[in-house]
């Protein structure tokens, strides 16, 4: 039994490295954990929790995700009003990431203290909101893993690495990459 309701998060992923265009069922959400960036990647596509989105760095919208936070996500960013007016989100997880790359269950108990809860909701606050005179990071504890997000894969290179690309090699664009209509290749 987990011992404390906030599992994982990622904070102030950003939507354009995510590819919209998939189904909620194709989706992907990935990251991999902040202090080894070189481990294994996990989808967090089918994560539970809540989320925060962000105009920029400033939050205009809480909301949750009970079972997959990849079709919550594409619903604002291609369907409702706020289509168009946000650029990144923070999400923090009630499921955990297994070695495997997996979720864990949906729909477990929790049983933790009043200390402990409130540590995590005071975490949530700081992480989502970033209030400028907390001087501290929120008390998850040891327990919870932060995730840093890797770009999916499918939207090819970021303009920046396009541009690092191009000043490397002095190439326009490397040989292995093509521009098709519906995105790189």
């Amino acid at each position: 039994m987990p011992s404390a309701p906030i599992l994982c998060l990622g904070a102030l992923w950003k939507a354009e490295d995510v590819y919209w265009k998939s189904a909620p069922a194709n989706g992907k959400l990935i990251g991999v954990p902040s202090a080894n960036v070189t481990g294994a990647e996990v989808n967090f596509a089918d994560q539970s929790g809540i989320y925060v989105l962000y105009s920029d760095f400033t939050p205009i919208y809480v909301g949750q995700a009970k079972k997959r936070l990849f079709a919550r996500l594409k619903e604002h960013f291609v369907l409702d009003d706020l289509q168009g007016r946000w650029n990144r989100f923070t999400w923090f997880g009630l499921r955990k990431a297994l070695a495997n790359g997996d979720l864990s269950v949906h729909g477990v108990d929790f049983h933790i203290s009043t200390d402990q809860l409130l540590d995590h909701l005071e975490a949530v606050m700081i992480h989502g909101f970033e209030p400028p005179r907390n001087g501290q990071d929120g008390r998850f504890g040891k327990n919870v893993t932060r995730y840093a997000q890797v770009r999916d894969s499918r939207l090819g290179p970021s303009d920046r690495k396009l541009m690092e690309m191009i000043a490397t090699n002095g190439a326009f664009l490397p040989t292995n990459i093509s521009i098709t209509p519906t995105g790189w290749r």
